[in-house]
């Protein structure tokens, strides 16, 4: 009889329900839920000429990767359990990460919050009238003239159809419902690799840092020559934790954990340059580091290297439209870009970027690095991983560095799921008891805690700050700060609106002018 692939619930033992989830599924339901939204792009966004051939291709590369996807035969064995407190752990995590601006949260909901109410409120393609807007000081300083809207906003796609269709509430709810599966799936891919113990998979995910807390409270007791966060202790070069990846650009970090979650699950180099590609659509900066990743998974194939299973349509195709489609949209506003050149350019003496540069090395990477060195570092993936990451902090793009932070986002996260596995193969309760005993290996364990918890520094201290905020509500919040693009209400906000969000003369720009409906 031929092998279903579907969630098989098994009875109880004295473990407890078990629940095997092919790994087929996994991969097919990733690939439906990162090109779910860039089909809505193509239909939504783009003229006929350019909207039915682009949604027809994406659509059948969906059908062929999900027919791809269940060749794998593998299967995932979970606790019921382990799976429920996995998807409450989830739930929790896109919320208090105001995901959907229902507590307190930083700055960038403001702008995150616009995005999704201008995609509900607008006619695709976003026109901006800046004559129209209702703040005095706003209006005084913005020319009266029409813009174009260009931002990576695919991963809106689906709660922005769901606001049009329902009202700006169901869209925001759909936000954070979206959201929450898009971590759940990148839980359950990662306890592939953790010996499907929910903890190490929660700890890595949520808590995944450098030691930025020890350079901080050095600055912090010295005088400081510039304001600084506790990630930005350095000037110029941030690596940034998962927890405030979360916080500030879920849009962009959600999809592509659990693109580098799929791919380090996955044993099938057909599917590498589809997922690898999908990565563009979602942070066109986080593509750069996503390159060495997905080459390495597209030629590390042990059972066919074949250049006819390498060259196959999904990893020649998919790529090809991802560039078609995203980069004249990306590059329809150059002054996103307008500041770049390699980092030691930015720094007035030469030794101080070098002694800058190494101190960030061995903070940001050297405890990932070293935790997982024992079981990892004989593997490909930890080397390009930790190559990368050395790599990207020579170049800088935009005055917030957007390059350096984005760009890292794959291999830290790489070096997130080997953290996990890593801690998978550790029996908790020995940890304690790691001081008492003799064995130098024992002992390390200790070591490895106590850098653990350094690097949960700023995690803990971030997670209090958003859940006191939220529960006392003392703390005014900042979700409409901003309310439009269109009709902007504090003018705080208006420098990095104008220069990220706004394409001024959008007319005479590819995208708007041959690509994007005519605005009517």
């Amino acid at each position: 009889m031929k092998e279903q692939q579907t969630l098989n619930i098994k009875k109880k033992s004295s473990n407890g329900g078990t629940i095997d989830i092919p790994y087929g599924f996994i991969k097919a339901a990733s690939l439906v839920y990162l090109t779910l939204p860039v089909i809505i792009f193509f239909i939504g966004y783009l003229r006929a000429a350019w909207a039915v051939p682009t949604s027809i291709v994406a659509a059948a590369a969906l059908v062929y990767g999900i027919k791809l996807s269940f060749e794998d035969k593998r299967k995932l064995t979970i606790k019921l359990s382990t799976l429920i407190i996995l998807a409450v752990v989830a739930l929790l995590t896109v919320y208090y990460c105001n995901i959907g601006e229902f507590v307190w949260g930083t700055t960038d909901h403001a702008f995150r919050r616009a995005t999704l109410r201008d995609l509900i409120d607008y006619k695709w393609p976003v026109i901006y009238d800046l004559s129209k807007q209702s703040n005095p000081v706003v209006n005084s300083v913005l020319p009266d003239t029409t813009v174009g809207f260009a931002y990576y906003f695919s991963f809106w796609m689906v709660p922005a159809v769901v606001g049009k269709l329902a009202g700006f509430a169901a869209g925001n709810v759909t936000m954070l419902i979206w959201s929450f599966i898009g971590v759940l799936l990148t839980f359950i891919a990662m306890s592939g690799l953790s010996k499907s113990k929910a903890w190490p998979v929660i700890f890595s995910y949520i808590c995944f840092s450098g030691l930025d807390v020890i350079p901080y409270f050095y600055n912090e007791a010295h005088p400081k020559q510039y304001w600084m966060w506790l990630e930005g202790w350095v000037e110029h070069m941030y690596y940034i934790s998962n927890f405030n990846q979360l916080l500030n650009v879920y849009n962009q970090c959600i999809p592509v954990f659990l693109i580098v979650a799929v791919f380090m699950l996955s044993n099938d180099n057909r599917l590498a340059g589809f997922f690898g590609s999908l990565t563009f659509a979602y942070s066109p900066w986080a593509t750069f580091g996503m390159i060495p990743v997905a080459l390495y998974y597209l030629l590390n194939n042990k059972e066919d290297r074949t250049f006819k299973r390498i060259l196959n349509p999904l990893n020649i195709i998919t790529p090809v439209l991802m560039l078609i489609v995203f980069v004249p949209l990306f590059t329809a506003n150059p002054a996103a870009t307008s500041i770049a050149g390699p980092t030691a350019g930015f720094y007035d003496s030469i030794v101080k970027y070098i002694l800058c540069y190494l101190l960030f090395i061995v903070i940001e990477i050297g405890p990932a690095a070293l935790l997982t060195f024992k079981k990892f570092h004989k593997t490909a993936i930890y080397k390009i991983a930790v190559i990368s990451l050395v790599l990207i902090p020579l170049y800088l793009v935009s005055p917030q560095n957007d390059f350096v932070m984005r760009a890292s986002i794959p291999s830290l996260f790489v070096l997130c799921v080997l953290l996990s596995s890593t801690l998978g193969d550790i029996n908790i309760k020995e940890i304690p008891n790691a001081w008492d005993k003799k064995d130098i290996l024992q002992k390390a364990k200790g070591v490895g805690t106590v850098i653990l918890l350094a690097g949960m520094a700023y995690v803990w201290f971030q997670m209090s700050v958003t859940i006191l905020a939220s529960t006392y509500d003392g703390t005014p919040r900042c979700n409409e700060d901003i309310y439009s693009f269109g009709d902007v209400q504090k003018e705080d906000y208006l420098p990095l609106i104008a220069e990220q969000f706004y394409v001024y003369d959008y007319e005479d720009s590819f995208f708007f002018s041959h690509m994007a409906k005519e605005v009517g």
